[in-house]
Formats: structure tokens, sequence, C-alpha cells
């Protein structure tokens, strides 16, 4: 069941302790914007449990000695645990099982942090019934055209938002459904937040827990990315027994097809081409004014949006070819 925001004023997010899990696996000097962005919240965690995930860099002990006295700076408990490289689902189960708070705020090494973030994250376990909550991300200090674009599909992305997984849990509730699957490398916190639902537990979604996300400058990294994540798509939609091209990849495959075979054999219609990816996104042009973005600029973005659909598309349908080869690939990824 899936709640929006409905929130007690009887007590106060401070009441509430927090432990926040940092799982790295080689991380570069961008991480530090990452911890600073946490050692200046408004509301401090109580600790941080850093979990190298087998970092096979040689900056990674330099790295994690610079985080660990920024935090203590703050008199903030520091707990830096090492593993083997086995992935991102077993570093935050091996961080919240030693977490020694109730509330578990999952955060990235790639990610910065809005100034309440913590305050406001928390204030959505003032309901007794709320087990998980998320807020809203957007692209990091956008400059390129891919990041700006990227950003726009954040925003239409967040309006009338319905969460599908969470970045913040209860620990009994962990507990009680035995945290991540370590089985899988991508989509670990989607099959949390399904399982979540399945057992009748409610998230809610908070619009003012705000974060930043730092997005490939590059097209070829950003498609790649996306390659990927539609490999974990696959592994996820197995796992929960869903047809692995459901009826959105089906027409998705049919307008590709012939999107290329217009291009390719009818030029004459390279207009009605150039129109397709706006009609699919027809909802961003209905909800224009909500994102105040220019229309040259949402119509841009639906191309670039269209695209990221169909490397998804191509990885789903990668694994469904070639599952062995696609999980090496997730993996190494």
């Amino acid at each position: 069941m899936i709640a929006k925001r409905n929130l007690s004023e009887q007590s106060s997010p401070g009441d509430q302790k927090i432990s926040v899990v940092l799982p790295v696996y080689n991380p570069n000097v961008t991480i530090m914007k990452t911890i600073y962005s946490i050692a200046t919240q408004s509301l401090l965690p109580n600790e941080v449990i850093i979990v190298d995930d087998g970092s096979t860099s040689n900056k990674i002990n330099s790295i994690l000695f610079r985080i660990k006295n920024i935090l203590k700076s703050k008199e903030i408990l520091v707990r830096i645990i090492r593993s083997m490289h086995l992935g991102r689902a077993y570093a935050k189960n091996k961080g919240w099982k030693l977490a020694k708070s109730e509330i578990i705020v999952f955060i990235e090494d790639d990610a910065v942090y809005s100034q309440d973030y913590l305050k406001n994250i928390s204030r959505s376990f003032l309901d007794k019934s709320i087990v998980g909550a998320v807020g809203p991300y957007y692209v990091y200090q956008p400059k390129s055209f891919l990041e700006k674009m990227r950003n726009i599909e954040r925003k239409f992305n967040f309006i009338d938002y319905k969460p599908f997984n969470a970045w913040a849990y209860r620990r009994n509730t962990l507990n009680s459904l035995n945290g991540f699957d370590n089985t899988l490398n991508h989509g670990e916190d989607v099959d949390l937040g399904t399982r979540t639902k399945s057992a009748g537990y409610r998230i809610i979604f908070n619009n003012e827990a705000i974060w930043y996300h730092k997005e490939p400058e590059r097209f070829t990294d950003f498609l790649k990315r996306r390659f990927i994540g539609g490999i974990g798509i696959y592994f996820l939609r197995k796992k929960h027994k869903k047809p692995i091209i459901d009826v959105r990849y089906t027409v998705i495959l049919i307008g590709f097809i012939s999107y290329i075979t217009a291009l390719l054999f009818y030029p004459s219609l390279i207009l009605l081409c150039a129109v397709a990816p706006i009609v699919m996104h027809y909802r961003w042009i209905v909800n224009a004014d909500q994102v105040k973005e220019s229309y040259l600029h949402i119509l841009l973005a639906t191309y670039v949006n269209f695209l990221s659909i169909v490397a998804t598309f191509f990885g789903i349908l990668y694994a469904l070819t070639n599952s062995n080869h696609a999980l090496y690939l997730m993996r190494k990824n």
C-alpha cells in the first residue's frame, strides 16, 4: 500500500535516531561532495556506516581516511566495514545489520543531499504506520546538454509520483523482509520495495527530501548505463515472474522498428517519425507549465528520453537472448 505525506506533529525528527549506510566500490574523489553534504545536514545522523565492497583502487585507503576525519569532526560515529566484492545488495545488508538506529537511510557515493534531507526523510516516520520513505532526486549541477535534458525528465517524473521503492526504512521492516536480495546486482531497491508493498507495508513519497545525482555527461556513458539497467530489469522481472516483454515494451519495439523502417525506406515520412517521440511523451506537453522549462527544451528532452527507453529495451532483449553474458556485464558494471 502506498501513502502520501500525512505526518503527525506530536514528536520531532530530532527524537529519532538515524543510521546512514553508504556502500562503496572504487569510489572517486567526488564522493567527498557526498560526505560534505551529510556532514552539514541540519539533522546529523547518529552514525555513518561505510561498507567497502572489495574496492581494488589504490586510492581507497586515502579516501576512506579523509571521510572518517570529516565525519569525526562533526562528532558523527563512523564505522568502515571491509568485505569481498559481493555486490551492492550485499554491502547494503552488511551495513544495516550493523546499524544501531531504528531509521536506516541508504545513500549513494555519486549523490549530493540537500541540507534538510535527513530531517525531512526522518519526518516521514513520525507516522508509525510508515515503514519506508523516498524523496525526489534531480541531476546535480546540470551543465551539459545531456544533463539538462535528463533533469527535465526528472522534473516530469516526480509529478504525481507513486513510489515503488524506498531509500529509508525502519530497521524492523528490513529484518522482517530479510533486507535486500543478494543475488541482484541492479534493481535490488525496486525488489525490496515490491516485497515491502506486497507484505502490506506503507511507503511514503516525501517531496521535501530532495537529493541530487551525478549523471553521465557523454551520450555513450548514458546509453551504456541504460543498457545495463535494462539487463537489471530482465532479472528483476524474471524473479517476480512478470512478463519480460510487457505491453509497454512491445509497443516500443513495434514503434522502434517502424521508426527505423520509415527513416530508411520512406524518407517522406521523416516528419511523422520526428513527431513520434513527442506523442509518446504527450503528458510532458500537457504538464509543461509545472516544470518551468521552455517548450523547445521539453521537446528535446522527449528525444533524449526516447533514446533512454530504447537503450533499456535493448538491454532487456540482450539478457533475454544471452542471460549468462548479460549477468557478467551487469556484475562488471
